[in-house]
């Protein structure tokens, strides 16, 4: 795999990661009922926010990385920890 490739390919896995971990149920939060309310609760627009899950070569920002990883009170050590385990079960 190229270095284009493994790009490509990171960004979609943390792409897909997000929308599997924090974009399919929005229960866990009492106010948040709708992509609409997670965004503006995140502070990023709500077209952004709908990039995630949709579009097929999204390179996620660092900065909307960053901005969901502090509304969801997730140091960014954590979450790539977990982003880890999360492909390693994957290739499982």
């Amino acid at each position: 795999m190229n270095h284009k490739e493994y790009r490509a390919n990171f960004s979609k896995k943390v792409c897909e990661y997000i929308t599997e971990r924090f974009l399919s149920n929005f229960s866990r939060h009492d106010n948040i009922k709708s992509q609409n309310d997670y965004a503006k609760a995140v502070g990023l627009t709500s077209s952004t926010i709908g990039k995630i899950p949709k579009e097929k070569n999204y390179s996620i920002p660092l900065s909307t990385l960053a901005s969901i990883l502090k509304f969801e009170n997730i140091e960014m050590d954590k979450f790539f920890g977990d982003f880890k385990k999360y492909c390693e079960n994957e290739r499982n």
